[in-house]
């Protein structure tokens, strides 16, 4: 049946405005596809934001008071172990397995042994700043020193740099930041490597020779402050010794550092010792030591004498 122009244009009326309909609706559609996409990707972006990296670092397992030493091994009662922790909380000299072996391990047994500088709380993060190698691996040798000028507030257990000071005003750290094992008026004992012993009697040697020369002791205010770094520069004599008895940690990195550009302190040094003879260095040298031998003697004496010989 035809139609008549009148139903023709209400059906062309209707199929366009149904069409029109449609592509709004698919419109609507994508711009809503689009909206839930981009809510979609910006929720995994916040997410991922507040996703928390964690880390794994030593800390102690237990309570641990200062001067204990903390072993860990397969037979020993660990004092120390792996936790998670976030990524933002962790300092920066934290001990992780990264540095575990390189600065704690014993070179002679499977153990790690550190002693704490100062008390720790259970599930303390370990940092190399609250801890140092035990004493008791390696090659150290006790030594008693007379020479060197005390603060008059130094105890046992404290910690010190011992510097030399030249008549100039220039003044080096001999050893960087040394536990005292124990100290009386004008004596101290020390723990020390066999690199550390080379160097601090070279100092001792030179501040005998050199007029005006201090040797003192800088006492550290707290345990657990960062050591500075060691700016004395030995001679070529006490660095091939250094070299040839490299036993520990220390000694190694000792030797790591005197191969960075330092000739320029040890000019300087030699120097200010070039202005004496050989003669007078051995003289200077010589009286240094009688007085030093003097003093020793007279303390062991006292000694002696309080315990009843």
């Amino acid at each position: 049946m035809a139609m008549n122009p009148m139903q023709r244009k209400i059906r062309n009326s209707f199929l366009f405005g149904f069409l029109v309909a449609v592509i709004i609706a698919a419109v609507v559609v994508a711009l809503l596809y689009m909206r839930v996409k981009g809510l979609k990707e910006e929720i995994v972006k916040i997410q991922k934001e507040n996703e928390v990296a964690l880390v794994q670092v030593y800390a102690v397992t237990q309570d641990v008071q200062k001067d204990e030493i903390l072993t860990a091994s397969e037979d020993a009662d660990q004092k120390f172990a792996l936790i998670s922790v976030p990524a933002q909380q962790v300092p920066d000299n934290a001990i992780t397995q990264a540095n575990l072996d390189k600065l704690y391990k014993d070179e002679n047994s499977d153990e790690y042994q550190m002693t704490a500088k100062l008390d720790l709380s259970k599930n303390t993060v370990l940092t190399t700043d609250m801890v140092e190698k035990s004493n008791e691996a390696g090659t150290f040798r006790m030594g008693e020193y007379t020479m060197i000028s005390l603060p008059s507030k130094l105890n046992a257990g404290d910690y010190i740099d011992i510097r030399i000071a030249y008549p100039t005003s220039a003044d080096f750290v001999v050893l960087s930041k040394v536990k005292v094992q124990d100290a009386n008026t004008n004596t101290i004992w020390l723990k020390l490597a066999e690199s550390q012993m080379l160097l601090l009697n070279e100092a001792i040697i030179e501040s005998y020779i050199v007029d005006g020369t201090k040797l003192y002791a800088s006492q550290y205010v707290d345990a657990a402050q960062v050591e500075l770094n060691a700016t004395y520069v030995p001679n070529s004599t006490v660095a091939s010794l250094i070299q040839a008895n490299s036993f520990t940690d220390y000694d190694k990195s000792l030797i790591d550092d005197a191969n960075k550009d330092v000739m320029d302190i040890r000019k300087y040094i030699e120097s200010v010792l070039s202005k004496y003879t050989e003669d007078e260095k051995t003289d200077k040298v010589k009286e240094g030591f009688t007085t030093e031998k003097t003093t020793v003697q007279a303390a062991r004496e006292a000694l002696m004498g309080d315990l009843g010989y």
